[in-house]
Parts: structure tokens; C-alpha cells; sequence
């Protein structure tokens, strides 16, 4: 994951930002006075109306907005110009931007985003009706690309730490556990071929869980492929439609009939979180993106929308993107 904000001559420092958010993100300050002093400020992008506050170059405008401007770092380059900083960005961090000023010649940077390119795609793969194919979706340009067609419809996705790619197949095939090339949609290798049908699929702590509409609940190495998981510890919870998979580091989430629960991964309990509010459409695909909830589900015009749920109070808001096609039914991130 890498954005590299190139500067025009209107700017003399340069800044570069390479990874994600939340998570860890390096910041790269190049063309410093060397051995100079430096500050780094991030705030909203979305009014540039701060000037900073004080020091030597109090009162310089920046590309920032005033009224979330934070200050994360003042220090002394160490004679050559160039300073690298590690960050680790919480999730309220993300959609911010971040800049850098010489406090010696108050010549600023460019303002530059915190997520990454990495950051900000999304995969979507089709099911409904026997459809089959993979997209790939820019959250930041809201442009969708096709990718290929695996050949078989997926009802569930997600991408490893390594950034491989797994789903399971639904409709009425095998029901197998298949990795996929997130470059073409090829599909890779058979995983394991558990004969579930319209399962969902999520990854957590190096292993994939799978689960079926009523009664299974099964954890699959990916590596090996070996079988085995909790099941369900109350099976008649389950049932209709809508039901997908997402995990994230703190926990495993199962949505079914509009509501979010949570799943013990010991026992395959569930212990319900919130009623959804605010999706028209019926089914879809779940995953964690950035450290927020995703669903898509039918728009109810004949295509995809994508809206990002609140586990406090239900809500699902309009993410203002969706796909021109209905098909789709899983949903993956290769940044949770």
C-alpha cells in the first residue's frame, strides 16, 4: 500500500506516505533545511483554514482545517534533509490528511491523505442467479474495475495478511473452498471441498471460517486445508436470507436477517449486536475495511449499494458507491 505525494514547485518540502490506516504508516520528509527543525500537523482536508499556531512560523497557512488540527510531531532533522517517522494511526485518524512544515524557512508541503492506495479497495464477487465474476472497487474514485471470471459464483471472500485471496464457491456446486488471483479472478487452487451450499466466508487469526445458512459453522486451514471448527451452538437462530461473515481482530460477526451478531469462536455461539437499519435491499456480502463494517446489498435499482454499519446503533449509512450490477453477493477487503 503506497501514495506518493509528489509536490509541485509551490512546495519545497516533499512527503511521502506509505501504508495504511488504522495500522502502522511510515511518513517520509525529503528537501528539509538540513539539520533544520520541522513540525507535522494532520486535520481534515476538507477547508483549508488553519495556520499554525505558533513557533517560529506562526500564523502559515496550511492545506489543513482548523478545527481538528493536531499537532503529531516536532523534531530536528539530523543534517542530511531527509527524516523518516513511524506512525501508528488510530481509526479516527483515517480520512484525515497530513503536512509537514521547515521551521526554519516555513515552506510547507504538500497536504497528503493517511490511507493508501491499498487502503482504499474493495473486491466484490457475484453469485445471484449462478452469476460469476470479480471486481475490484476504488473507495477513493468510487471507479469499478472488472478483474476476470473465476467460472463459478462466490458467496463469500477474504483476503489473508499476505494478501492471498480466498472464497467459497455457492450456488449449487461443490461448495469448495477456492483461492483466487486478485489480478485475473482465476481460480488457484481448491482449498477444501466442503459441500456447503450459499456459505460465507472470513478470515481471522490465520485460519478461514465458513458458514453455511442453517447449521455449520467450520474453520479451514488454508494452507492444508484441514477441517474442523465449533459448528453452531444454537442453530434455529439462523435462518433467511442476508447472512455473510466478517472478522476483524477483536471478533468474528455474522449477519443474517438484518441483524449483527457476534460469534464466539470457541463455541459458534451467537450473541446478537445490533438490528440493522436502513438497507432497502435483501442479501449480500460483508467485510471489515479501514476498521469500519462494510455490507453490499441490492440497491433496489438494479444494482449494488454499499453502505457502512454502525454496530452501536444499527445503522447502515449510504457510502454514496454501488456497482451497476445486483449480482454481486461477497464482499473483501485487503485492509481490515
Amino acid at each position: 500500500m503506497l501514495v506518493a505525494v509528489l509536490l509541485t514547485t509551490a512546495h519545497a518540502v516533499t512527503l511521502e506516505v506509505d501504508g495504511a490506516c488504522p495500522g502502522s504508516t511510515r511518513v517520509t520528509l525529503t528537501d528539509l533545511t538540513p539539520g533544520a527543525r520541522f513540525a507535522l500537523f494532520s486535520g481534515s482536508p476538507d477547508r483549508a483554514d488553519a495556520l499554525v499556531p505558533g513557533g517560529p512560523c506562526r500564523g502559515t497557512p496550511l492545506a489543513l482545517a482548523a478545527a481538528d488540527l493536531t499537532q503529531r510531531n516536532r523534531a530536528a532533522d539530523d543534517g542530511d534533509g531527509t527524516v523518516y517517522l513511524e506512525l501508528s494511526l488510530p481509526l479516527p485518524a483515517c480520512g484525515l490528511s497530513v503536512q509537514a512544515i521547515d521551521l526554519l524557512t516555513c515552506e510547507t508541503s504538500e497536504a497528503a491523505p493517511f490511507v493508501g492506495v491499498g487502503g482504499s479497495e474493495l473486491y466484490l464477487a457475484a453469485s445471484s442467479g449462478g452469476a460469476s465474476g470479480l471486481w475490484r472497487l476504488d473507495t477513493g474514485t468510487g471507479v469499478t474495475t472488472f478483474v476476470g471470471d473465476p467460472g463459478v459464483p462466490i458467496t463469500g471472500m477474504a483476503f489473508d495478511d499476505t494478501g492471498a485471496l480466498f472464497a467459497v464457491e455457492g450456488g449449487h456446486g461443490s461448495g469448495a473452498v477456492i483461492e483466487l488471483d486478485p489480478e485475473t479472478g482465476e481460480v488457484l487452487r481448491e482449498v477444501a471441498a466442503l459441500g456447503l451450499r450459499e456459505a460465507a466466508l472470513t478470515m481471522r487469526s490465520g485460519r478461514l471460517w465458513v458458514a453455511d445458512q442453517h447449521t455449520d459453522l467450520r474453520t479451514v486451514d488454508p494452507a492444508t486445508g484441514a477441517v474442523s471448527g465449533p459448528g453452531w451452538g444454537r442453530a434455529d437462530r439462523l435462518a433467511r436470507w442476508g447472512y455473510a461473515l466478517a472478522a476483524s481482530d477483536t471478533w468474528i460477526l455474522y449477519l443474517n436477517d438484518r441483524t449483527v451478531h457476534r460469534v464466539d469462536p470457541t463455541t459458534g455461539n451467537l450473541t446478537p449486536l445490533a438490528s440493522v437499519r436502513g438497507i432497502n435491499g435483501d442479501g449480500g456480502g460483508a467485510t471489515y475495511h479501514n476498521g469500519e463494517l462494510w455490507f453490499a446489498t441490492d440497491d433496489g435499482e438494479g444494482g449494488t449499494g454499499l453502505y457502512i454499519i454502525d454496530l452501536l446503533t444499527g445503522i447502515a449509512a449510504p457510502s454514496g458507491l454501488a456497482v451497476d450490477d445486483a449480482t454481486i453477493d461477497a464482499l473483501a477487503s485487503p485492509t481490515p
